[in-house]
């Protein structure tokens, strides 16, 4: 396999990329052909696209403008894709990187954003050969670890996913399967419980390869700059999750007073109590409130006292700047009653805040029939804590409030004998 996911090649003129179709299909690959402007149907996953720059006779400018129409179609679907393009007029490497330029500066003016796409030379025949395909291709994923990287993970989870579906096939009946996990989970979040099982069983059948290997390396070595915003989109990717409106409320799921200011919380009752709450019901579920820090407000407060103070009050800490924002970010330093929350974004703004959890005011909302309580008890969900971090919640939530709690010395006596301690 050359790239995973789908091969795409467009040319009005199909005796021009017969031999490199054929090769591709005897290859194994994915490949649709077509002369015009392809359906959406064929869109999806595509990881090569193959195009002759000249789809209108000799026309340049209308050419580069239908070139363009169709990568703005195929980046609606993804963003994430190689061009080989080829025309009669490439030239030198400052024309051929004139071309490229010319269809970003177009895809821009159309779309208002960048092509993240990834470009190869452009081809100077009238026909291409798989040979300066297959050459040409390599040595771009070569020069490149972060698209490598990202090709050699999908490879390597298509490789693994036959092998997974077996695995589970012959482990048990699908529906045993299922029945085991409703009778677990309930059939509420059956269809997400599933796609867990799979994915976890896909787990083990990935193998790193070399290729890859080597590409982290390059990557490690590279060692680029990751400013805080990237970061951030990386955190609450890998943290967070959204969830439909329609979805019944769920553990983990984080909640926000539509009338309120700064009041949040978050849902810690047991998955077993919203998918039980038919046979056994429940009166009520569990909720930890949570105050908001605005990211933006640790950088601000060094220079503003009253924010300082206000961060402060929600840290139940007397912190510096610096070390407000060491105990937002890490977690250090901050009370056992605490759990910090990092990196999240709410759908309807572009900022990134943190939510502080306070163990001792749990409180709970009561369960309504129809399971859309938020919109009958004012709240409205956020996003949902995705796993590690909802485990790690529970399992510290859990140590918390089982605590079992010794009687402490008071305070004058410890005092009173320090003070001996020092006059002898």
């Amino acid at each position: 396999m050359i790239v995973p996911g789908r091969v795409l090649v467009i040319d009005d003129v199909p005796e021009q990329v017969n031999e490199v179709v054929d090769f591709l299909r005897h290859k194994g690959e994915s490949v649709t052909f077509t002369t015009s402007m392809p359906d959406d149907a064929v869109l999806k996953n595509v990881r090569l696209l193959i195009i002759d720059l000249y789809l209108v006779g000799n026309d340049k400018e209308a050419s580069y403008e239908a070139v363009a129409s169709i990568l703005e179609k195929i980046s609606e679907k993804t963003e994430f894709f190689i061009i080989a393009i080829w025309t009669k007029f490439a030239g030198t490497p400052a024309e051929n990187q004139q071309i490229i330029k010319e269809l970003k500066e177009i895809f821009n003016e159309r779309t208002n954003t960048d092509l993240k796409a990834i470009f190869l030379e452009p081809f100077g025949k009238l026909s291409i050969t798989q040979m300066e395909l297959v050459g040409r291709l390599e040595n771009t994923i070569a020069s490149n670890p972060i698209c490598g990287l990202l090709l050699e993970i999908e490879r390597s989870v298509e490789n693994a996913r036959d092998r997974a579906v077996s695995d589970l096939v012959a482990t048990a009946s699908v529906s045993a399967i299922l029945k085991t996990l409703k009778e677990e989970i309930g059939d509420v979040a059956l269809s997400r419980q599933m796609v867990g099982l799979f994915l976890k069983v896909l787990s083990r059948h990935c193998k790193s390869t070399e290729t890859m290997s080597d590409c982290i390396e390059n990557l490690l070595t590279e060692s680029p700059s990751i400013d805080v915003n990237k970061y951030g989109d990386i955190h609450n990717l890998q943290s967070y999750c959204n969830v439909s409106v329609e979805e019944l409320s769920w553990t983990g799921d984080v909640l926000e007073r539509k009338d309120g200011k700064d009041e949040y919380g978050v849902i810690v009752s047991p998955a077993c109590d919203f998918a039980q709450r038919k046979k056994r019901p429940l009166d009520y579920m569990k909720i930890i409130p949570a105050v908001r820090i605005n990211h933006s407000d640790l950088f601000a407060c060094g220079d503003n006292p009253e924010l300082l103070n206000r961060i402060n009050a929600k840290l139940k800490a007397k912190f510096s700047s610096e070390e407000c924002t060491r105990a937002v970010l890490t977690g250090r330093s901050i009370k056992k009653r605490l759990f910090i929350l990092r990196y999240l974004k709410d759908y309807q703004e572009d900022t990134f805040f943190h939510l502080v959890l306070d163990f001792q005011g749990v409180f709970n909302i009561h369960f309504k029939e129809t399971g859309m309580l938020l919109k009958e008890e004012g709240w409205r969900r956020v996003c949902r804590v995705d796993t590690p971090i909802i485990d790690d919640l529970l399992q510290q939530y859990a140590a918390y409030s089982s605590r079992i709690g010794i009687p402490s010395i008071p305070r004058d006596i410890v005092e009173g004998i320090i003070g001996k301690i020092k006059k002898s």
